[in-house]
């Protein structure tokens, strides 16, 4: 077991930065120092968005494991929701624990749409 802390990567896909030469160098440089692994584990939300370029720098038979399944059922489980609610309700939606503003819901939706795009990688 390596565990390598990626705190760029956060930073990154805050920004919306998926795809750069600067997050490549970033990964290559923090892959080149773990050597060969078979298995990868994403251990913070942020990191799904960088699928291809794992795959890129690891090979396609690594095997991602994504935490965010996990995650998404203990939030269910700490606030105690009802997934088979009647759908009446209100949602306030934060970004880094501010309200969202129009400008942050066109990067949110950019943020998905990457999301979308990479979820079937594994």
């Amino acid at each position: 077991v390596v565990l390598l802390p990626l705190p760029k990567l956060v930073r990154y896909a805050e920004a919306g930065e998926f795809e750069s030469p600067e997050v490549k160098k970033y990964l290559e440089e923090k892959f080149d120092k773990c050597g060969k692994c078979d298995t990868l584990v994403l251990g913070c939300t942020h990191f799904n968005y960088f699928k291809p370029y794992y795959k890129s720098l690891l090979g396609d038979e690594v095997h991602l494991v994504d935490g965010n399944d996990g995650t998404v059922r203990r939030m269910i489980s700490l606030l105690d929701l009802n997934t088979a609610g009647s759908g009446e309700g209100r949602a306030e939606y934060f970004y880094s624990g501010v309200p969202v503003s129009n400008a942050q819901s066109e990067h949110i939706k950019k943020c998905i749409a990457k999301l979308d795009e990479v979820y079937n990688i594994e």
